[in-house]
């Protein structure tokens, strides 16, 4: 069974991406416990877009216009007995204009511009790592549109 994903952002903002830069945030430390690396979820998000994207270190997109950087993160909802649910994000961030009114007053910014979230209960890593997959794929297929 596939991890359910919601998707937010525009599809449009990925036209044209051939390189991205990707950046996974720690794992929180209750995965890690259990066994799940940063190294692994890394590699599970390289795997599922290598086909579709060529990715970089978040360094190596400084090099690129508008600097697109996927960050991949794990957060835990919790309560006092420890966390119940957990989220996996991943979020484009890239460089946009905001056109204002006047010419000289438009700005570049970085703003994030597509984002997939999956949430799923606490104490299933193999459910875990299949959501980290989803939210990869679900960047590839919006990116192949």
């Amino acid at each position: 069974m596939s991890a359910a994903v919601k998707k937010s952002g525009s599809a449009g903002s990925l036209k044209g991406l051939t390189r991205v830069g990707l950046g996974v945030e720690d794992v929180p430390g209750g995965l890690r416990d259990e066994g799940l690396t940063d190294d692994e979820v890394r590699q599970i998000a390289r795997d599922r877009l290598s086909g579709s994207v060529q990715l970089l270190s978040p360094t190596g997109a400084l090099h690129l216009s508008g600097t697109p950087t996927l960050g991949l993160e794990i957060a835990p909802a919790e309560s006092e007995q420890g966390p119940f649910a957990y989220t996996v994000s991943l979020e484009l961030v890239q460089g946009v204009s905001v056109k204002r009114i006047r010419e000289e007053d438009a700005k570049r910014v970085k703003a994030p511009t597509w984002r997939a979230q999956s949430v799923l209960p606490a104490g299933d890593l193999a459910s875990l790592r299949e959501a980290i997959g989803a939210v990869a794929d679900a960047f590839a297929e919006d990116l192949s549109e």
